[in-house]
């Protein structure tokens, strides 16, 4: 019997074609030797796309998926209107709607790069999560800056990120705020010491923080962390933002098993992860009515296109307006001099 392998991807209406490329590729790239069993948690996707995702996922005979409606749960706690999407609480409640003692959870804007059974396969029994370092939150720390903090209304209480880090979620080094995008769970015992609960109280105490669900998890989770390399959730734009000596980038670029990044905004940054992104995501129209060639690039031919054609518009209407005044200069100023004239009196 094949060991099976639970992974969570959280997903609304607007992403679910996204979440859908990160399974494949995972289902596509990894060992065969496992079972991979899907939990998808979802809030407002329309049924035909909960088919389609059904269709794809199922095509892997080692594979099966669940469904698993969040609509609601997040509605119970928040009272601050959130500018990013609700799904971002939703691994909150994983402990209570899937049952399994270990769960891989990944944010739906990754792909899979390399065998995710070397992820799933590290051993967190004494601890909450597994999870890999916030590069860019460091960088923030470092320089004392304001990013995220300075829009919030209680900004004067978190002042900078490394006063936010150090003083207010009082982890140990500003190395260890951590990204929740890719989180090893350790669900037995989460349950057994109640994190949920904290996690809920952390946010309804001091909502809105900079990251709502990330900071939570930091807090709460703080010294019952294992941290894994970089390879295991690579947040693409550290490499074209911190360069490859950066000891992170390092670590991470030449072998990476998660790949975090939002491909579907940036066709043009060129790192030869986009063909595996594009792969996928073009696979999921295969059996279905709608057929793209190339979704990325057709993306960049209609900008390419539309912005000449947008000001060759402009410069016509321009065009247009001062031909119309010249005109009525021509047709009215003899006029004008004539009514003059006649006004005189010699």
């Amino acid at each position: 019997m094949k060991r099976v392998i639970p992974i969570a991807i959280c997903s609304d209406n607007n992403y679910f074609m996204h979440a859908l490329t990160l399974a494949l590729s995972i289902l596509d790239i990894s060992c065969s030797d496992y079972f991979f069993k899907f939990y998808f948690c979802y809030r407002n996707i329309k049924h035909k796309n909960l088919k389609i995702i059904k269709e794809n996922i199922e095509a892997y005979p080692n594979s099966e998926i669940v469904f698993v409606d969040l609509t609601k749960e997040t509605e119970k706690f928040m009272t601050v209107s959130y500018i990013n999407s609700k799904s971002m609480f939703d691994r909150i409640f994983l402990s209570d709607f899937v049952y399994e003692d270990k769960l891989l959870y990944l944010d739906c804007d990754m792909i899979c790069a390399s065998d995710i059974s070397e992820l799933f396969n590290q051993n967190i029994d004494n601890y909450y999560l597994g999870v890999v370092q916030d590069r860019f939150v460091e960088d923030f720390a470092k320089n004392k800056s304001t990013q995220y903090i300075e829009t919030l209304p209680n900004s004067n209480i978190y002042k900078n990120w490394e006063y936010f880090i150090l003083s207010f979620l009082k982890l140990p080094k500003i190395t260890d705020y951590f990204n929740s995008g890719m989180l090893l769970m350790n669900l037995e015992k989460i349950r057994q010491d109640k994190i949920k609960e904290k996690l809920i109280a952390f946010i309804i105490k001091n909502q809105p923080t900079p990251m709502p669900d990330q900071d939570a998890l930091n807090y709460i989770c703080n010294g019952k962390i294992k941290y894994l390399s970089p390879r295991f959730n690579f947040v693409l734009s550290t490499l074209k933002i911190f360069g490859k000596n950066d000891s992170y980038v390092k670590k991470a670029f030449d072998r990476p098993v998660i790949i975090h990044h939002k491909f579907w905004n940036t066709s043009d940054f060129k790192t030869g992860y986009n063909k595996i992104y594009k792969k996928y995501f073009l696979s999921i129209y295969k059996n279905h009515f709608i057929l793209l060639s190339d979704y990325l690039s057709l993306k960049e031919d209609i900008k390419r296109t539309v912005k000449p054609v947008y000001y060759a518009v402009n410069w016509l209407k321009s065009f247009f307006n001062i031909f119309v005044i010249c005109t009525k200069l021509i047709f009215t100023f003899p006029q004008h001099i004539y009514k003059k004239c006649r006004k005189i009196k010699y």
